[in-house]
């Protein structure tokens, strides 16, 4: 696995599928996906990717509002 140099943390409801599903479609490097913290009544989690390419962050920034 390459070095993953760059990262963003989000709070969402989507599924971790759906957002590997969304990395899948427009990353061109690697990335990885952790849950850092889930609600209690789980309907909210929030959610650390990391990225190869700093563009990768852009693009999934842009397409998780989206989501």
């Amino acid at each position: 696995m390459a070095d993953l140099t760059t990262g963003v943390k989000v709070k969402t409801s989507a599924s971790v599928q759906q957002i590997e599903t969304l990395l899948e479609g427009i990353c061109s490097g690697d990335w990885d996906v952790s849950i850092e913290a889930i609600a209690t009544n789980l309907s909210k989690k929030e959610i650390a990717i990391y990225f190869e390419h700093a563009a990768d962050k852009e693009a999934f920034k842009v397409a998780f509002k989206e989501l």
